[in-house]
């Protein structure tokens, strides 16, 4: 058989010793009792088959009862469709949480009573009654999780549920519940706040009926759920009761403050949830919380940490802070990354000059880059492209980017050396001559851009080959280099 659904979760008890008993099988179904059984076996005691299993009036008619004293664990098999009366009365070795499978429709009264080693109780979708005294004197229960959507019946006003649960103090009604049946959990004073949520329409007649104990209560629905005949009996009249923004007069104008309540709270309704998508890159905060007082505005930032950056919420948005007008439950991630920027460096002209980076931007030196310009002989560093004129130069960088070294023929040459040397005739058409006091190492030829056309090693050149135009000639000295212009006719 494959067991589909497991009713106590942490029921292995260590260090307990239970005597071997054999395996013994009874039938227990309704109205045909072979369509049920129940097989107990060494502490474990399953139920299997399909449809309904019997409902017993006490705890002496169920045939595991010289076992319940032993019974460790319960396995219902999902055909199962109710849990009878008394079946696991007094079997106070069940322990941890008792989770009933989602085949179940009707729990019997005093099906788990005196069950006292439960912990918690979980009730799924499918059910729609529990009897009285259901999960009565189970003294270790602190936690119910109640998720029935169409429970119409719920123990009764002498013989609630989880009467005598004393330890009973958190309320976990499913999001998907719409209504709360009569007498849910009278006399449970140990709840000291109860959620009511969203979907609910209506909550039933002693439904929180001597739940003394409770401190406030939060209200989801906008618009109120009708109540029954001392649906708040008993519950102290001044606690709290938190309701969404625009909901204020419709409660306190209807039955819950006409007959039980008469200190209502206007709270936002809705949740923002913000997360970082890496806490060793960055941190999220809210600058601003969203409120009634501030009709929902939610404002949100990001910082990230040394050496990351923030690059956009999960929606793409990329605003920081980022203002949210708050419409429904929310949720933010924020991206960040590490930060590795990157710059480039070029010349206006490689003939003129180059540039370099001596210091690349990195996370250990606060994203600084250290750039220089180096003019060839002839040309001089005027600025980058930016205007700015420092070389070597230092920057703060913030983003990627690209600094060019504009470069241009030198204008402050040596006068000595400037007027050591001519040229003429300029402007020239065929034979172009140069007189330098200096030796002359070589002379070049070159247009306005820096391209050589020509070298040459004498000091009579025969230009006639080249195209009308302006050009620059470099004589290089053993005294340093000139340039000057050429006009050829």
């Amino acid at each position: 058989m494959k067991i589909l659904n497991i009713f106590f979760v942490a029921l292995a008890f260590f260090g307990l010793s239970i005597g071997a008993v054999d395996a013994q099988t009874w039938n227990i179904g309704s109205p045909t009792a072979s369509s049920v059984t129940a097989t107990y076996n060494s502490g474990t005691l399953t139920i299997s088959g399909i449809g309904k299993m019997e409902s017993w009036l006490n705890s002496s008619s169920v045939p595991w009862r010289n076992q319940k004293g032993s019974i460790t664990t319960v396995i219902i098999d999902e055909g199962i469709t109710n849990i009878g009366g008394y079946a696991f009365y007094g079997c106070s070795l069940l322990a941890g949480a008792a989770t009933i499978p989602n085949s179940i429709n009707t729990i019997a009264a005093s099906a788990f009573s005196n069950c006292v080693s439960l912990t918690s109780v979980t009730i799924p979708s499918s059910v729609t009654s529990i009897g009285n005294y259901a999960f009565y004197n189970c003294t270790g229960v602190t936690t119910v999780n109640f998720n029935a959507t169409n429970c119409t019946a719920m123990g009764s006003y002498l013989y609630p549920v989880f009467e005598g649960c004393i330890l009973f103090s958190t309320l976990n009604i499913g999001s998907n519940v719409t209504k709360i049946p009569p007498d849910f959990i009278r006399t449970c004073s140990g709840l000291t706040s109860v959620t009511i949520p969203n979907l609910v329409t209506s909550i039933g007649g002693g439904a929180f009926d001597e739940c003394i104990g409770l401190t406030e209560l939060i209200v989801e629905p906008t618009t109120p759920p009708q109540l029954g005949p001392n649906a708040f009996g008993s519950v102290p009249a001044n606690i709290p009761v938190y309701v969404a923004c625009q909901s204020h007069n419709a409660y306190q104008n209807s039955d819950w403050g006409n007959y039980y309540f008469n200190n209502f709270q206007s709270e936002f309704q809705y949740v923002v949830d913000i997360q970082s998508n890496d806490n060793s890159m960055g941190s999220v905060s809210f600058v601003q919380q969203p409120s009634c007082k501030n009709n929902g505005t939610a404002i949100i930032k990001a910082t990230a940490n040394n050496c990351h950056r923030f690059v956009k919420w999960n929606d793409n948005n990329t605003s920081n802070p980022r203002t949210v007008n708050v419409t429904d439950n929310m949720s933010f991630t924020a991206i960040f990354e590490p930060t590795n920027y990157t710059i480039a460096v070029q010349s206006n002209n490689t003939n003129f000059g180059q540039a370099v980076i001596l210091q690349e931007p990195t996370c250990q030196n606060n994203y600084q880059a250290i750039i220089q310009a180096t003019a060839n002989s002839g040309y001089r560093f005027v600025k980058w492209n930016d205007n700015n004129t420092s070389n070597p130069r230092t920057i703060n960088v913030t983003s990627n980017g690209t600094f060019t070294a504009i470069f241009e023929v030198s204008a402050g040459i040596d006068d000595i050396l400037l007027k050591s040397i001519s040229i003429y005739p300029n402007p020239v058409k065929e034979e172009l001559i140069i007189s330098s006091e200096n030796k002359i190492e070589k002379i070049e030829i070159c247009d306005l851009a820096g391209k050589v056309h020509s070298t040459h090693s004498t000091k009579t050149i025969n230009v006639s080959a080249l195209l009308q135009g302006v050009y620059l000639v470099k004589i290089h000295t053993d005294k340093g280099v000139v340039t000057q212009k050429l006009v050829k006719n």
